[in-house]
């Protein structure tokens, strides 16, 4: 969805070569993404049959913000085990990208340097 602006019918979603699924299949999935506001349906105009184009309502950046929050904060849950796992992963993202680590301090700084106010 995220690639068509304009939205995608059931129809276009099935033709993907990567999209192996039964139209009900489908069909359900989008509804239940719809029901939790994931989705927009917008109703096709000039249709014979009635056709609907879906939507995402958050972009990609959006989505993955927002698992990656969810993520953060599952981990920090675990008491003891958060801080060794968010250690164990500064470790790993320092060995491979040094520029990632930076910038990660450079949010670090801000936030506390925010939090102070």
């Amino acid at each position: 969805m995220w690639q068509r602006p304009d939205g995608i019918t059931i129809r276009e979603l099935r033709e993907r070569a990567d999209i192996g699924r039964a139209y009900i299949t489908i069909v359900t999935t989008l509804n239940r993404l719809r029901k939790k506001g994931l989705v927009d349906r917008i109703a096709v105009k000039g249709s014979k049959v009635l056709t609907f184009r879906y939507v995402s309502r958050y972009t990609r950046a959006e989505v993955e913000r927002d698992v990656a929050s969810d993520a953060i904060r599952q981990v920090l849950g675990l008491g003891v085990a958060g801080p060794l796992l968010v250690s164990g992963m500064v470790e790993e993202i320092g060995e491979h990208d040094a520029e990632l680590l930076q910038e990660l301090g450079r949010l670090v700084d801000k936030k506390r340097r925010n939090s102070r106010k």
